[in-house]
C-alpha cells in the first residue's frame, strides 16, 4: 500500500520509486478504493469534465443563481477581458472569468462540486500558462 504522512514522506517515496507525485497519488487511490488504475483514471476524467463544463458553460450561457442575485457575470468578465481593456492582464483576467463561472454554477445548484474543484482548476490553469499552452476561452 502506498502510504505517507506528510509532503516530505511523499517526496521521498517518489524519489525512491522514480515516480511523479501524480503517479503515486493515482496508485494510492487504487489502493484505498480497491479499484483498478483504469477505474481511477475514468473517474478522474469524469471529474475533469464536470470541472471543465462548470468553468466554460457560464461564459457562453448565463447561469442564474437560485435567488437570482448572480448570473451572467462570467460572460461579462470574459467579454471585458477579451476587449483588451482589462487592467488585470490576460492570464489573471481569464482566471477571474473562470472563477466567476464556477461560482455561478455552484450558486445555481446546477452542479454540486467539491470544494477542491476550484483550486484544482486554478492549478491546472496555472500549469498550462507556465507551459505557454493557450487555454481557449471558447469551446
Amino acid at each position: 500500500m502506498v502510504d505517507f504522512k506528510n509532503a516530505e514522506e511523499l517526496l521521498a517515496l517518489c524519489s525512491r520509486n522514480g515516480q511523479r507525485i501524480s503517479e503515486v497519488m493515482k496508485r494510492r487511490e487504487c489502493d484505498l478504493g480497491e479499484v483498478s488504475m483504469e477505474q481511477v483514471c475514468s473517474r478522474m476524467q469524469g471529474v475533469w469534465e464536470i470541472m471543465r463544463q462548470s468553468a466554460l458553460t457560464p461564459l457562453h450561457t448565463p447561469v442564474k443563481s437560485v435567488g437570482g442575485l448572480i448570473g451572467g457575470e462570467a460572460g461579462k468578465l470574459k467579454k471585458h477581458q477579451s476587449s483588451g481593456k482589462s487592467i488585470c492582464g490576460e492570464v489573471l483576467g481569464q482566471g477571474i472569468a473562470y472563477a466567476m463561472a464556477v461560482l455561478e454554477v455552484n450558486a445555481s445548484m446546477g452542479l454540486r462540486l467539491p470544494r477542491r474543484v476550484l483550486p484544482a482548476l486554478c492549478r491546472d490553469f496555472c500549469w498550462r500558462c507556465s507551459r505557454r499552452i493557450t487555454v481557449p476561452m471558447s469551446r
